[in-house]
C-alpha cells in the first residue's frame, strides 16, 4: 500500500536535491504543477505512468518513491547498505536461491575475505620492511 504523506516527502526531497520549482519538475515529466503539488502535500496519489516518469527522471525506483525501501534503487547500493540490511537481504535471498547460487555466493564472500586478509598481510610486511 502506497503512503501519500511518504511519496509526497520523497518527491519533494529529490525535487529540492536537484534544485527545481515544481513547476520545472513537471515540465521535465510531463505533468501539471498542481499534481506535483497535491503529490508533494500527500493529497492525491499519482497513477502508475507518473510514478514511471517520476523515478526515472530522479534515477529512483518507485519502491523508494513511496516509501517501500530506504535504497534509491529498489536494490541495495552496496556503498549505502547497513550490515543488519545486509543480514536480512542475504535471509531473503537464501530463500529464493538454488543450492548452486547459495555455494556461489559464499565462495565469493570467502575470496573477498581472503584477498582482505592477503592485503593486510602485505602492508604488515611492507610496515615490517619499512620499520628495518
Amino acid at each position: 500500500m502506497m503512503d501519500p504523506k511518504k511519496l509526497g516527502e520523497r518527491l519533494k526531497k529529490l525535487r529540492k536535491e536537484a534544485g527545481l520549482t515544481q513547476a520545472q519538475l513537471a515540465m521535465c515529466v510531463n505533468l501539471s504543477t498542481g499534481a506535483i503539488g497535491n503529490y508533494e502535500a500527500g493529497t492525491r496519489a499519482p497513477s502508475i505512468d507518473a510514478l514511471v516518469a517520476m523515478g526515472e527522471y530522479f534515477g529512483v525506483s518507485i519502491d523508494y518513491l513511496v516509501g517501500r525501501t530506504n535504497y534509491r534503487r529498489g536494490v541495495p547500493d552496496p556503498l549505502e547498505i547497513e550490515w543488519p540490511d545486509a543480514i536480512k537481504l542475504l535471509q531473503r535471498a537464501s530463500r529464493m536461491l538454488s543450492p548452486r547460487d547459495k555455494a556461489i555466493i559464499v565462495t565469493l564472500i570467502r575470496s573477498m575475505l581472503d584477498h582482505e586478509r592477503k592485503k593486510e598481510d602485505r602492508a604488515k610486511i611492507k610496515q615490517h620492511q619499512v620499520d628495518a
